[in-house]
């Protein structure tokens, strides 16, 4: 039970930074607070590394992120539209053909109400942006708003302490 569980895990970051601060570290640890892209836990935040298998932590295109956060999918954050950022996992390069495929797209969100997804079919990733997907089934990802933008990619993650 995370309950059980918190105090360690608070005191396990509360470590890793100490130790990150006397070293002088120039990367930072994020809390990842969302299963839907990789465990819950600590994540070392470093200059973006891109590479199919990649997690990556990136800002939505403005209108996306103003529509995920009306329907409450994202929260309140420092990306444009005053969203927060998302952690995802590169699935496609440049070039890499994708698939959105009806079988794997949800029809209804958790609230009941219509999900809207990028046209089924094939895709050839555009230069200068990347596909991302979430390892959960319900995960907001590139299924429901297409490729990002290379330039909206603020780091790569490394998971640190997870649960």
């Amino acid at each position: 039970m995370l309950a059980d569980r918190l105090p360690r895990v608070l005191a396990t970051g509360f470590a890793v930074s100490s130790l990150l601060a006397v070293a002088g570290a120039s990367h930072f640890i994020g809390f990842n607070s969302s299963p839907s892209a990789a465990p819950v836990g600590f994540y070392w935040r470093t200059a973006p590394r891109l590479g199919r298998g990649k997690l990556v932590e990136f800002c939505l295109p403005e209108d996306v992120a103003v529509f995920a956060e009306a329907r409450g999918y994202i929260g309140h954050g420092s990306c444009p539209g005053d969203a927060e950022s998302l952690g995802k996992v590169v699935t496609g390069m440049p070039g890499d053909v994708v698939r959105v495929d009806p079988a794997g797209a949800l029809k209804r969100d958790t609230a009941g109400r219509p999900m809207e997804h990028f046209p089924f079919g094939q895709y050839r990733v555009p230069a200068g942006e990347v596909w991302v997907h979430g390892s959960a089934r319900n995960s907001f990802d590139s299924r429901y708003f297409g490729p990002v933008p290379i330039a909206n990619i603020r780091a790569s993650l490394e998971p640190l302490v997870t649960w």
